[in-house]
């Protein structure tokens, strides 16, 4: 009988922990092509990193130099790595000259990992928990664009390692 109700409780606790789909995200790669996250990246263990303030995406870099040379360049990954600055509210009305700043900053070959979202950020807050806009939040989504790991703030190479025991053998 105990067997029987841990099994029953383990099977629920497993069901209340299934790891969330990363919601729909429509945006614009800096080269200019339509994206939809996480459709686009179906079939492919993705990182996405998104920021909604300056103070979060002056941070950007160092995630995104060692990410790309740790698991993009590697060809013994086969992942996809996005970074997705958030312009909401007043940020909008100056959204083509964020535009332009980006891609003038954004080296040519890394721009089609940049993705530009313009909308309303209050379902992805709620939804992601993205509690404090002053720093970028990563997820690793799995093939079928579930969250497998999540992390926050400034990069530490720790991170790396964890991401890595998320991926499949």
């Amino acid at each position: 009988m105990k067997k029987v109700l841990f099994s029953i409780l383990f099977a629920v606790f497993a069901i209340a922990t299934h790891a969330q789909t990363f919601p729909t995200l429509k945006g614009t790669t800096l080269d200019d092509k339509s994206i939809i996250l996480p459709q686009a990246v179906a079939g492919k263990y993705s990182i996405l990193i998104l920021t909604y303030s300056a103070k979060a995406s002056e941070q950007i870099a160092p995630w995104f130099d060692n990410l790309y040379d740790y698991f993009i360049m590697d060809p013994d990954y086969d992942m996809n790595l996005y970074v997705v600055p958030m312009i909401t509210g007043a940020k909008s009305l100056i959204a083509g000259k964020i535009e332009k700043q980006l891609k003038k900053s954004v080296q040519q070959g890394y721009q089609k990992h940049f993705v530009l979202y313009q909308g309303d950020i209050e379902e992805y807050k709620k939804t992601l928990r993205l509690d404090n806009k002053d720093v970028p939040y990563l997820f690793l989504l799995d093939k079928s664009g579930k969250i497998v790991y999540q992390a926050a703030g400034q990069y530490s190479d720790a991170y790396l390692d964890k991401i890595e025991d998320k991926l499949p053998e």
